[in-house]
């Protein structure tokens, strides 16, 4: 199965189709998944890392007040791809430029590692090859309790029946997990239905509410620890002191640093959107840095034309024209399947630990030439990320080669902080 990498996955359990207006979905909706679709051989695609299926899935038996089957997915090999194993499920019937769709499902977390206690996966609505043009990208996530989805699609294109896909992917993230889809519909409302007809989930947390329990402690953490008593002396040029004077203070920044990440080509963009995006960053954050384009891949141009140097440094000016602190990520990033492509051809297949002595020394001059480059715009770096899980360059160097990367950091950066 070929799936795009700008997808997002979606599951659907047709094995027992809800009633719709018994769950507060709009009526008059045709149904576009055969009821049996889950039982088909092809529903699951199990991908394949080092000749392993990244995932396996089953129909199961659950209790649920609206259906009573689900496909229980387990993620055994996750490598980051969301795409890399999923559900797959064609429509029966064709649709049309403008037709309104809404995808719904239920989904919950089983067996996860997540801080969270999360599950995740992602759903996308995808059409055929050679585009995979997806018109739904959209990722679920729940703890062991059920939570619902509704999820409104705008179809831009006529598609034949067959053509349209709905998918939930499992190979996202980088731990393993066990999740379970059900209940799950696509139905077409046709083109006279606006999006915003639709009901919608909207993404939320435990505790996003305004009078959730944390908030006052939170708050009385702020009282104590980021606020303090101060006085103002008015007084003439002759330095008399003015009785009753009226004052206002108006505070130009925070102590405290408030932070996110920003994309270069959106903050550099001529766009409306990205006036808006510019506009949100200084309302929002004093501290930034850039997502991606200071990744060794993105900095070699090896992920399209949205990345580019002399963009990615442009953003960098305007944040520290703004006095946002700032933080580059990541100089090593020590696995093959993160490090440039350039660098690939030093390793023999299967055996990271035989790669040509001159990797190292290419890996120490792209710390020199990024940092050089970068070294008036960030306050600190990244050095290192994920060793922990991403280790190809130790095996091949041994553990002390991070030692040399932070002091070639070191070289160009010598007053920043520096990072594993």
């Amino acid at each position: 199965m070929r799936i795009s990498k700008a997808v997002t996955l979606l599951l659907v359990s047709l094995a027992s189709a809800l009633n719709a207006t018994d769950v507060g979905i709009p009526s008059g909706g045709e149904a576009l998944l055969s009821k049996d679709a889950l039982t088909r051989k092809w529903a699951y695609y199990p991908g394949s890392i080092k000749g392993e299926p990244v995932g396996e899935a089953q129909l199961i038996q659950v209790e649920h007040p609206a259906f009573q089957q689900a496909m229980r997915v387990k993620v055994l090999r996750p490598d980051g791809l969301f795409f890399s194993s999923a559900i797959q499920l064609p429509s029966t019937q064709a649709v049309r430029a403008g037709d309104t769709l809404l995808v719904h499902l239920y989904f919950r977390s089983i067996l996860n590692t997540e801080e969270t206690g999360n599950g995740f996966a992602t759903v996308f609505v995808q059409g055929p090859k050679p585009e995979y043009k997806k018109y739904l990208i959209h990722e679920i996530n729940a703890t062991d309790e059920w939570k619902e989805y509704k999820l409104p699609v705008k179809i831009t294109d006529d598609l034949a029946k067959g053509e349209l896909g709905l998918f939930i992917g499992a190979g996202g993230g980088s731990k393993k997990q066990t999740w379970e889809v059900g209940g799950i519909q696509l139905l077409n409302y046709g083109d006279s239905t606006a999006l915003s007809a639709l009901p919608q989930t909207r993404a939320s947390y435990l505790g996003r509410a305004p009078d959730a329990a944390w908030r006052k402690e939170a708050n009385e953490r702020i009282e104590r620890h980021r606020k303090g008593d101060f006085s103002i002396q008015v007084r003439t040029a002759d330095g008399q002191a003015i009785e009753g004077a009226e004052i206002q203070v108006r505070q130009q920044r925070h102590a405290y640093h408030f932070g996110s990440v920003i994309t270069a080509t959106l903050l550099t963009g001529q766009s409306e959107t990205s006036e808006i995006y510019r506009a949100k960053v200084l309302e929002l954050f004093n501290q930034s840095g850039t997502e991606n384009d200071l990744k060794w891949g993105p900095w070699e141009n090896e992920w399209g034309d949205k990345y580019q140097q002399a963009q990615t440094i442009e953003a960098l000016q305007w944040l520290k024209e703004r006095h946002f602190y700032t933080r580059g990520h990541v100089l090593v990033w020590p696995s093959k399947k993160h490090l440039p492509r350039s660098l690939l051809p030093y390793f023999s297949k299967g055996d990271p630990a035989s790669a040509a002595p001159a990797a190292k020394q290419i890996v120490l001059d792209h710390i020199a030439d990024i940092t050089s480059a970068t070294s008036d715009y960030l306050d600190e770096w990244d050095v290192i990320n994920e060793p922990y899980s991403n280790h190809d360059l130790m095996d091949a160097f041994g553990n002390e080669i991070m030692v040399d990367w932070f002091k070639a950091a070191r070289q160009n950066l010598s007053t920043q902080q520096l990072y594993l």
